[in-house]
């Protein structure tokens, strides 16, 4: 990330926009957060949280060259509430210091005009889940699972998100139709806090 911003920023041109997307529950997502490894606990940390401390270390330099712009970071449901169904201790942990970084920059670079918002997706249909290590069968299930809920689309109980709708969010808060935003972050979940878990329910796929 540092030779990336360094070298094409200073030489060829000017960044204004810079979003941080990393995200992995890891094989810790198979164990308690007690019996989680030590070097489980440092990857998800390392992808999660400081991957996107990275990101917004050497993007700022050149957005602030640029006089100016946008950066955003992807959180999760688990920045702000904890899925007790699921081992996502390590997952959760960081995915909270992700929101805490981002309004961090936020107060920090607002006065060189550039904006910093995180976006919270629900369950979304992606690869992620690839890296908990789980067992072929099991993923399997949770795959085909997701794949049901998301055909449901927003009719869905805990909508699966698609990840196009994911980006837009990003895409709004780094555009001039945001500008009057920094800071901030947008559950995009569709809905799925509001009807799950605000009812007490438990999540499903």
């Amino acid at each position: 990330m540092k030779h990336t911003f360094s070298s094409r920023g200073a030489r060829y041109f000017y960044e204004d926009i810079m979003v941080a997307n990393a995200g992995i529950v890891g094989t810790a997502s198979t164990k308690t957060t007690e019996n989680v490894e030590e070097d489980e606990w440092d990857h998800i940390i390392d992808v999660n949280l400081s991957g996107v401390w990275h990101a917004f270390k050497y993007a700022a330099p050149a957005i602030r060259r640029a006089g100016g712009g946008a950066m955003t970071s992807t959180g999760s449901l688990s920045s702000r509430h904890t899925i007790a169904a699921w081992n996502l201790g390590a997952y959760t942990a960081s995915k909270h210091g992700v929101l805490g970084l981002t309004a961090y920059f936020a107060s920090e670079l607002e006065s060189d005009n550039i904006r910093v918002n995180c976006v919270c997706p629900g369950g979304m249909a992606t690869n992620i889940y690839e890296s908990a290590d789980w067992p072929p069968e099991q993923l399997e299930v949770f795959l085909k699972g997701m794949a049901a809920t998301k055909a449901q689309g927003r009719h869905a109980i805990y909508p699966v998100c698609d990840p196009r709708e994911v980006a837009m969010a990003h895409l709004f808060l780094c555009s001039g139709e945001a500008s009057f935003i920094t800071g901030q972050s947008i559950d995009a979940d569709g809905g799925g806090f509001v009807r799950v878990f605000a009812a007490g329910a438990k999540m499903t796929f």
